[in-house]
């Protein structure tokens, strides 16, 4: 009887990241055979499809029985009397098989003991693919939002040293004599140029401004398609072996021990649950900021309506079964195994240490270019001030 657990048909998901549905794109569609087969390739002997399957014991005891039938078919006639045994086998060959079938048994308890470290290994490794996925996507998203930010502000350094350069020569030139009537024109002129100055200067930090939060919102939400594309593959492509079962720890938390008083065991249920971690947080109402009064918030659509729309068609080729709820916003109920306990895990901290990152970084851009700009108009009110008191000594 062949007791080998039949393990669960692993679905067909697509490879590109930037897109919230694990369906595959045409051209996967079109080489998803060849994309399988080179996949099969890699698990060597493992991805070969056997016409039939026979355990270990049965390979060795038609070995036995292979050779007892060719033995007795040499000893025949007078030869017949070395058959002995309940076999009719020769004594030789009794000893031989005995010794056989003690090295088989001795092989397979070593590669069952084998097969059991390298599940026992298996299970290790799978617990840390969270960790290095999700670190990876952080790592790899801060750094390139932190590459863009330096490339625009090291720019607007560059324009702004020379602004100040500039702003410089006019207060050099801004001198009580231009009181005198006779200056008027060379004080109208100067004005000018301020004016100029201030304006252009104005129109750079706002549009350094806009670019750094379209960096962070632009960059921040690929960043929640691809964590949640992952996210979901990993949930869907979960391999559940024989020692992947849910482990009882001598040691309770507080979360458990009041779901057990509460006649709850969450140490040895099957499934759950896992609170969400709230609304996405890469989503900003820019109307709120001063700077941005003016912005129009696109419309966006529903893609969440669209999904469930799609997914209800069903029957489609490539296509996975699009979950109803977001995986990361929403509570969700999973497998209880050390594997799905590592995602959630792993989600929770990587998510909400990218999501700090994302509010300091947008806090210090609106912070620091609204107080250059407060900075800039206080200058103008002195420049006017200033200007007045000229141009009153005029008459």
């Amino acid at each position: 009887m062949n007791d080998i657990k039949d393990l669960e048909d692993i679905p067909d998901i697509t490879l590109v990241e930037n897109k919230e549905s694990l369906d595959l794109t045409e051209e996967e569609l079109e080489n998803i055979e060849e994309r399988k087969a080179g996949e099969i390739k890699h698990l060597g002997i493992i991805g070969t499809v056997k016409e039939e399957i026979k355990n270990f014991s049965q390979s060795v005891e038609n070995i036995n029985n292979i050779s007892i039938e060719h033995c007795q078919n040499l000893y025949s006639g007078d030869d017949a009397q070395w058959l002995v045994g309940d076999k009719k086998i020769p004594e030789y060959l009794t000893i031989y098989l005995i010794g056989v079938n003690s090295q088989a048994e001795e092989f397979r308890m070593k590669s069952i003991r084998y097969l059991k470290d390298a599940s026992s290994e298996y299970i290790k490794l799978s617990n840390e693919i969270p960790s290095t996925v999700f670190s990876y996507i952080e790592e790899k998203y801060c750094s390139r939002i932190n590459n863009l930010v330096q490339t625009v502000e090291r720019e607007y350094t560059t324009y702004e040293r020379e602004d100040k350069e500039l702003r410089a020569d006019h207060l050099k030139k801004f001198r009580p004599n231009l009181a005198n009537p006779a200056n008027a024109q060379e004080l109208d002129d100067l004005n000018k140029e301020a004016k100029e100055r201030t304006e252009k200067f104005s129109e750079i930090v706002d549009d350094t401004q806009v670019k750094l939060v379209d960096i962070e919102l632009d960059q921040s939400q690929e960043f929640f398609i691809v964590f949640l594309n992952n996210l979901r593959s990993m949930l869907k492509l979960h391999i559940e072996l024989p020692q992947d079962e849910i482990v009882v720890k001598k040691k309770l938390n507080i979360k458990v021990l009041t779901a057990k008083y509460q006649g709850k065991d969450l140490t040895t249920q099957l499934t759950r649950k896992w609170k969400g971690l709230g609304p996405n947080p890469f989503k900003v109402d820019l109307t709120k900021y001063d700077a941005f009064e003016d912005y129009e918030q696109p419309e966006e659509e529903n893609k969440e309506e669209v999904e469930k729309g799609k997914a209800k068609e069903g029957g489609k080729k490539g296509e996975v079964e699009v979950p109803e709820i977001n995986e990361i916003e929403e509570e969700i109920e999973i497998k209880n195994t050390p594997y799905h306990k590592s995602i959630i895990k792993n989600r929770n901290e990587y998510f909400k240490r990218f999501a700090e990152r994302f509010k300091e970084s947008f806090d210090r851009i609106m912070e620091k270019y609204d107080d250059i700009r407060e900075e800039e108009e206080n200058f103008n009110e002195y420049w006017d001030k200033n200007l007045n008191e000229l141009k009153a000594k005029h008459i």
